[in-house]
């Protein structure tokens, strides 16, 4: 009998070492409430990080554009060869941007006294919105194209004419500036 009764007081007394079902529930639901608060706040943060760091981007390409352009004799990145008269293109803009270059915006493969200019960028930057670094080069008197209304294939649009490089991409910041308009 003595045995008995120190089991069943031992079993009584003894404290309890696992969450009920109802306290388990109460803890997940009290985490789910405030992800819901701060989930927002996070998602905010990253949309002005990016509008941000698409500024920051186009600031220095319309910087190392100005630059190329005062090093070549007026003549902007994108033309084959420095000739102005021919169109331009993604691929000369990428090179030329990237690579070393002569006076009359020849590319070459490393600096040298004839290739003495640039790199002006290591590489072109991935428009921070939309993932793309692939650039729309518009044609010599053609005018640029509206903001597109959708997802696209192109980060940058670029006008070697005019000097216009802009971010092309739908959408706007968190203040209601459309990104194309920065």
């Amino acid at each position: 009998m003595f045995g008995t009764t120190s089991q069943t007081r031992s079993h009584c007394c003894r404290p309890r070492r696992a969450f009920t079902l109802v306290e388990l529930v109460i803890v997940v639901l009290i985490i789910a409430i405030l992800a819901a608060i701060v989930m927002p706040r996070f998602s905010s943060a990253s949309d002005i990080a990016g509008s941000s760091a698409l500024m920051q981007d186009l600031r220095y390409i319309r910087q190392q554009i100005q630059v190329y352009r005062a090093q070549h004799f007026g003549v902007s990145p994108g033309y084959a060869g420095g000739d102005p008269n021919v169109t331009p293109t993604e691929a000369d803009f990428i090179a030329q941007m990237t690579n070393p270059t002569s006076a009359d915006g020849s590319i070459g493969s490393s600096s040298s006294q004839t290739f003495r200019f640039g790199p002006y960028m290591a590489e072109m930057p991935i428009n921070p919105i939309n993932r793309s670094s692939a650039i729309w080069v518009v044609p010599n008197g053609m005018t640029l194209p509206p903001a597109p209304t959708g997802p696209s294939t192109h980060g940058w649009l670029y006008k070697a004419e005019t000097l216009e490089f802009k971010a092309y991409v739908a959408g706007q910041d968190e203040n209601g500036r459309a990104y194309y308009d920065y």
